[in-house]
This record gives structure tokens, C-alpha cells and sequence, in this order.
């Protein structure tokens, strides 16, 4: 699942384009942001794990 998570994300991303609105719609899309534009609370959790600690 997360990698599926950060597949949509990078596909997002990289086919995103130069207005704000079709790339927060695209990322929406992806599951990566809430329409409010917060990061969804599955992605945050999998950017935490993913993050190295000091």
C-alpha cells in the first residue's frame, strides 16, 4: 500500500502541470493531499517511518 501511495504521488509529480490547481487536483487525485491541502494522515505516517532519525 505505501508503495502504491508513493507511486501515485511520483507519477503526480511528475506529470503535473504549471498552474496550482492541476497539480493540487492531481495530487488530490493521488491520494497524497485532503482537499484542504494538508497531506493525507496515511502519507504523513509513511513519510515519518521513512524518515531517517538523528
Amino acid at each position: 500500500m505505501t508503495e502504491n501511495l508513493i507511486k501515485n504521488a511520483m507519477h503526480a509529480i511528475e506529470t503535473m502541470d504549471h498552474s496550482r490547481e492541476a497539480t493540487l487536483r492531481r495530487l488530490q487525485r493521488a491520494g497524497v493531499l485532503t482537499k484542504t491541502g494538508r497531506m493525507t494522515a496515511l502519507y504523513r505516517r509513511c513519510i515519518q517511518a521513512q524518515t531517517p532519525k538523528e
